[in-house]
């Protein structure tokens, strides 16, 4: 009996792809978290980069949603987002800068994600935030690489958790690609791009016995 295939790839090939893209993202930020932790600061990391890192990933997880994709094509999000509020809340606490004033925004988050993934706005809203979500990631992305370069250091940034973060961007590229989904792919592309350039960037100003952190 041949064996099932989807956009002429095994299914237990792409079940593996899958597999491979979401479990390194269950612990992606923990190295990240460890920098901080360990550094005591978030000098290097830019907090306006981490929100728009958030932002874009709430889109692709709230966009596979609604479109109702099977799960094992966006689970990684959801792991995703969780750490970055932790990133965020880290690096806060670190810059003191946490109280309730930000609570408001907080909630905004959360209601804007409700009222986008139940399915109360027009379809093509969703896309266009897809559409939106590349340009946001690009910026949040540059955005670091120019803090890092700025300072010279990036020692509270985890090499780590940008080079996991590249290599599970171009296996899930891999399945949206099978997928024939080419809105997503060209986002894939051009921030999977930016996250090799970050992973340099980084690699090259972290101190010496951070090398392999």
């Amino acid at each position: 009996m041949a064996a099932s295939t989807e956009g002429g790839l095994p299914t237990s090939a792409l079940f593996v792809i899958n597999l491979l893209c979401v479990v390194p993202c269950v612990v992606l930020k923990v190295p990240q978290l460890w920098s901080l932790y360990a550094s005591k600061s978030a000098r290097g990391v830019s907090l306006p980069s981490v929100i728009l890192e958030l932002i874009s990933y709430t889109i692709f997880a709230v966009y596979m949603f609604v479109h109702s994709l099977p799960l094992m094509q966006y689970a990684e999000y959801l792991f995703l987002i969780v750490q970055v509020w932790v990133v965020i809340l880290m690096m806060l606490h670190y810059m003191d800068q946490v109280h309730f004033s930000l609570l408001p925004y907080s909630a905004l988050y959360f209601i804007a994600v409700w009222i986008v993934g139940s399915g109360l706005t027009p379809n093509w809203f969703v896309a266009l935030l897809l559409t939106l979500s590349t340009p946001i990631s690009a910026s949040g992305m540059i955005v670091q690489i120019l803090a890092i370069y700025r300072i010279k250091d990036s020692g509270s940034v985890s090499f780590s958790s940008w080079f996991i973060s590249w290599a599970t961007g171009f296996l899930r590229l891999i399945t949206f690609i099978v997928a024939g989904d080419m809105l997503v792919v060209s986002s894939y592309v051009v921030t999977n791009s930016l996250r090799a350039a970050g992973c340099a960037v980084i690699y090259y100003y972290q101190p010496s016995p951070k090398k392999f952190k």
